[in-house]
């Protein structure tokens, strides 16, 4: 995250600001996920008890139920989500007004590599936002301590890559 901020007009005593800045942001992610299910044996009834009663600890036994690891490779994913912006904002007071105006450029590149659960194909998303955002910020001083202020932007958030992943 980097930052600058310097006076671009000075009239009188007001001050005309611009700011900008750059950003950058990396995050990885390796899910892995192991899956267990029970199995009855096949001269076991349990599965006519109350399901209230059909998982008591007494009834594991390898003659009556056990588990069993069911893990995929379906079960696992993995994704990267990169994130690199600029922005420009200019800082304008005009008597007991002040306008801040402010431009965003964003790009995100989110990758996620995984499996279909019923057949096992490879699933590769590689998705690419860009976009401006803008923004406006009024504030209006009334008097030394109170301050009206009205603030508009154009936000976008792309999905995190969890929610792009095959893993359901």
């Amino acid at each position: 995250l980097v930052n600058f901020d310097m006076d671009f007009l000075k009239i009188s005593k007001q001050r005309y600001k611009i700011k900008f800045g750059l950003f950058a942001d990396g995050t990885d992610r390796n899910f892995t996920a192991r899956v267990f299910e029970p199995k009855l044996a096949v001269s076991s009834n349990l599965g006519l008890l109350p399901i209230d009663r059909i998982f008591s600890p007494e009834y594991f036994q390898p003659d009556l139920m056990y588990i069993v690891e069911t893990t995929d490779k379906s079960d696992a994913y993995t994704a990267n989500d990169n994130t690199y912006a600029g922005y420009v904002m200019f800082d304008i007071p005009v008597k007991k007004l002040r306008v801040v105006d402010a431009l965003r450029f964003e790009n995100d590149e989110q990758k996620v590599n995984g499996f279909v659960r019923t057949n096992g194909v490879p699933v590769y998303v590689h998705q690419r936002n860009q976009h401006y955002l803008t923004s406006r910020g009024l504030t209006y001083s009334l008097n030394a301590i109170t301050h009206i202020t009205h603030h508009a932007t154009h936000p976008a958030s792309p999905p995190a890559p969890r929610h792009l992943d095959p893993f359901p």
